[in-house]
């Protein structure tokens, strides 16, 4: 014989006779129910709803009542499984329902799940990335075509021809402080990427840093060429609530889409574990 319960949470699953009067487990909330039937002990009857009588055999399988002795339960505002009501964390995604219980120690990086807590603000940084030499490469290119320019054009005139040694060594030297320029100012302009924020330095003798938190980022952008996609690189924009820097570039950088994909997923991880909502207008 068997008999249909119908659980506080709306599951519906069936049960044998042997199981009457005794704790069975609903398969959906894990809830402690004990069915009772009309020939259950009166004592115990009287607390439940509802009773029916097990049918016969030739008939559907009967409905009885369930008599839960857990406590009240509620949903998960975050993953919608049912919890019980004094509960402060979700069994089942992990996520603090007191939110004053988050800890705050640990170490993250990419890839933190969710239910980690607050990351501090000295994690090793995921990225540490400065813009690409490639960006450096037609300047170089130049460089390179003066001093030859130069050169051909002081072998190439005879009254020029006697200043073609100091002349070649002056744009050879000129030329070389250009590119080197370039080579520092390029390697000078970092941007590190930690859990919870970007950190950009430029200049090369005096340092201008910036920092934007993940948690102010509302859009992100990826601009890549087809020759920066074969190289690897490009710019990713950073658009931010915060009024001192309204928006973020990591100009022509390498591993660009990567930083792009892992920004995209990082970034709704650190705004849910602070709490923030970002609305859109």
């Amino acid at each position: 014989m068997s008999y249909q319960i119908t659980c506080v949470c709306g599951n519906r699953f069936f049960i044998t006779d042997q199981q009457l009067g005794h704790h069975v487990t609903c398969p959906s909330c894990n809830r402690a129910l004990i069915p009772l039937t009309a020939q259950a002990d009166p004592a115990v009857a009287a607390d439940a709803a509802t009773a029916v009588a097990p049918s016969s055999p030739a008939t559907p399988p009967a409905t009885v009542t369930a008599v839960s002795n857990a406590e009240p339960t509620k949903r998960c505002p975050f993953c919608g499984e049912m919890i019980l009501e004094i509960a402060k964390k979700c069994k089942h995604c992990g996520e603090y329902l007191d939110r004053s219980m988050v800890p705050t120690s640990g170490t993250a990086g990419a890839g933190t799940p969710a239910d980690a807590g607050e990351i501090p603000n000295d994690t090793p940084p995921v990225f540490d990335l400065a813009v690409s030499q490639w960006e450096n490469f037609w300047k170089f290119i130049i460089c390179g075509t003066v001093v030859i320019l130069v050169s051909a054009t002081l072998l190439m005139i005879r009254e020029l021809r006697q200043y073609a040694p100091l002349g070649i060594t002056g744009t050879v030297v000129i030329m070389a402080f250009i590119a080197w320029f370039f080579y520092i100012a390029a390697k000078n302009s970092r941007c590190i990427i930690r859990p919870n924020r970007i950190e950009t330095e430029t200049g090369i003798f005096a340092k201008e840093n910036d920092t934007c938190d993940l948690i102010h980022i509302v859009d992100l952008d990826l601009h890549q060429g087809l020759v920066q996609r074969m190289l690897g690189i490009g710019t990713v924009v950073i658009k931010t609530t915060d009024a001192t820097t309204p928006q973020l570039l990591l100009y022509q950088i390498p591993q660009a889409r990567k930083v792009y994909k892992y920004l995209q997923d990082q970034v709704p991880i650190v705004q849910k574990q602070r709490g923030v909502i970002i609305v859109k207008q």
